[in-house]
């Protein structure tokens, strides 16, 4: 927008003075890359954004029809599917729902989610169930939980003391299943090294 004039503010800094919108200056106001729409200034407009600005649909279809409000449940479509295009026989107010009804209508939903679907399907190198691995879970390694990937990193081994089995971290030193047993194996081999 361009600045129609300029004033002070209250520390002696120099401030914009924007055009209000209206029917006369209809193309004052600027567009919006991301939704390709105009927007134009209307500070005191209930649909305003903490900006002042609104969509220049709406100050116009409330213009083209005095006393009628576009509230937050109405939008306000374009029948030729150009949102520049805000000439009076080419808006129409309709409800959200109504409003994307009428932009899905004739579209087919399948294959919207297809990205979701290619993944693999694996079996646990644990236990061997077989599951499926999301697309972005590739990197990840083929264990179906994380129960059967640390039970995969366990071993049994025999106690040489006691002989009772027993479950350990495979990268372990430990050779005893408890610090008695372990204390007896190292008295035993102290007294075979004398």
């Amino acid at each position: 927008m361009k600045a129609e004039n300029v004033k002070r503010s209250k520390n002696n800094r120099f401030l914009p003075v924007y055009k209000t919108w209206s029917l006369e200056n209809f193309n004052e106001g600027y567009t919006v890359k991301h939704g390709g729409r105009f927007w134009v200034r209307l500070p005191k407009h209930h649909r305003a954004n903490p900006s002042g600005n609104v969509l220049r649909s709406i100050a116009a279809y409330e213009a083209y029809h005095p006393g009628i409000k576009v509230t937050k449940e109405y939008n306000i479509h374009h029948k030729d599917e150009n949102r520049l295009n805000d000439s009076e026989e080419n808006l129409v107010m309709l409800k959200h729902g109504e409003h994307t009804r009428l932009h899905w209508k004739g579209k087919s939903r399948k294959g919207q989610n297809d990205h979701l679907k290619n993944g693999r399907d694996l079996n646990c190198e644990y236990c061997g169930k077989a599951f499926y691995r999301a697309p972005w879970e590739t990197n990840k390694t083929n264990f179906c939980s994380r129960k059967c990937f640390h039970e995969s990193k366990r071993e049994v081994r025999t106690c040489p003391v006691c002989k009772t089995s027993f479950k350990i971290i495979k990268s372990s030193s430990k050779e005893c299943c408890s610090r008695k047993c372990g204390f007896e194996l190292k008295h035993e081999r102290r007294m075979l090294n004398v």
